[in-house]
């Protein structure tokens, strides 16, 4: 078998170059041309050249650091950083619950937020889309942030989503499924735009709060209203062929079984869910609609309280909450095997009733082959998460659009290899 080494051209090079020093800046904040030439392994005219375009640009600023004590007369090293005032990105969270929206700088720093509850909404296609919007517009209002500053933004729904990250194919808070829901918002604020799936944007945003801790292989679960994953395998955040995937929470458990909210019998949401607890607690039929049970924070913390002053019914809901939960993440870890998992949610004030059944169901739903015993963190504000992940997210497209900017600059021939983030 032959292979053909496919040479990059130097413009390929320049966008890869670009958004490698991008990255590195991104990551660990004001840097050295120095420091960026031995971590890139470019050499310093490209270094120079570049991070040059950048700052004419906008994207990048020179700041001059102190000079230690002790340390010889001169100039004190010029360090770079990101320009806040460059641009502008927004990161919303839409929910059954409440649409939320982030605006940040081009640092990552929240410059404008807002939040309004959308509880027991059932809103059409039209309906999803002006509502985002406005709430969007109404952020910016708060701190006069002109709409033509925004260069990107990413709209993180509770629910399922194309591969492609463009339509919505299914969510609770809506009437309507498969919603073209980027196309029409990004038109209807001239930003273009993003639909992911709130799980993914919290794996995101824990690995960029804590890359050390967070890199590699791990499992990021939701459990509150509804109970969803996100997924990063090999250093990725994972994302299905045809969807987002890594619907934990719509798997089945029990076939034939309870009600769950995507109209379904038998997920393991309809058991794991606060909906499902609140159901199994108070001896409802299994079969009742969850559209009509919504409890409260106060109302899902009384019931934890009767589970653990021996209220037999609350025991029940809560065992059979974690056993689903145990069994569904067995298959995950037979699947795919990741080494770490991190719970998050409103669940998580009664994680203490659900984790001895977790673990016991993990247990029994294991070949003794693929057994170890599981690592869990607690993360209590997943909405957090949601923020910092969609605002990384749209960050890290919005510096994708600036590596291919059309500025060039000339690319010396030992660093004309294409590069790779590492």
């Amino acid at each position: 078998m032959s292979y053909r080494t496919v040479k990059a051209d130097s413009e390929t090079v320049r966008r890869q170059n670009r958004h490698l020093i991008l990255d590195r800046v991104r990551r660990h904040g004001s840097v050295s041309r120095t420091w960026l030439a031995a971590s890139t392994q470019l050499s310093s005219a490209t270094i120079s050249a570049i991070t040059g375009d950048l700052i004419a640009e906008g994207a990048l600023i020179e700041a001059r650091g102190k000079r230690p004590a002790g340390t010889p007369r001169g100039r004190p090293q010029v360090r770079l950083k990101l320009n806040p005032d460059f641009a502008r990105v927004v990161g919303v969270l839409a929910s059954v619950e409440e649409i939320g929206v982030v605006v940040a700088d081009y640092s990552g720093a929240t410059v404008a937020s807002r939040k309004t509850s959308i509880a027991g909404a059932r809103l059409g296609a039209r309906e999803t889309v002006e509502a985002i919007a406005g709430e969007i517009e109404a952020a910016l209002a708060t701190e006069n942030i002109p709409l033509d500053t925004v260069r990107r933004q990413v709209v993180a729904v509770q629910g399922i989503v194309d591969a492609s990250r463009q339509r919505l194919l299914w969510t609770p808070f809506s009437t309507v499924r498969d919603i073209n829901l980027a196309e029409p918002l990004g038109a209807r604020l001239g930003v273009p735009t993003s639909v992911v799936n709130d799980c993914a944007t919290m794996v995101e945003g824990l690995h960029w709060a804590e890359p050390d801790r967070y890199s590699g292989d791990f499992v990021v679960v939701l459990v509150g209203c509804g109970v969803g994953m996100g997924l990063y395998l090999n250093g990725r955040n994972f994302s299905g062929w045809r969807s987002s995937a890594a619907e934990l929470g719509h798997t089945i458990h029990r076939p034939e079984g309870a009600l769950c909210r995507c109209g379904r019998h038998g997920c393991i949401e309809a058991y794991s869910g606060d909906y499902a607890i609140w159901r199994t607690a108070n001896g409802l039929d299994p079969k009742t609609n969850p559209a009509f049970i919504n409890p409260s924070a106060e109302e899902m913390a009384d019931l934890a309280s009767r589970a653990r002053a021996g209220d037999d019914a609350a025991l029940l809901a809560f065992r059979d909450a974690g056993t689903a939960l145990g069994h569904g993440l067995a298959r995950v870890f037979a699947l795919v095997d990741p080494r770490k998992i991190v719970f998050t949610g409103t669940g998580m004030p009664y994680f203490d009733l659900l984790e001895p059944h977790i673990r016991k169901g993990y247990d029994d739903g294991l070949v003794e082959a693929l057994f170890y015993p599981l690592e869990f963190d607690l993360v209590a504000d997943e909405t957090a998460l949601v923020f910092k992940g969609t605002v990384m997210d749209a960050l890290s497209a919005l510096d994708r659009d600036i590596s291919r900017a059309a500025h060039a600059s000339a690319v010396p021939a030992a660093d004309r290899n294409a590069s790779s983030l590492s």
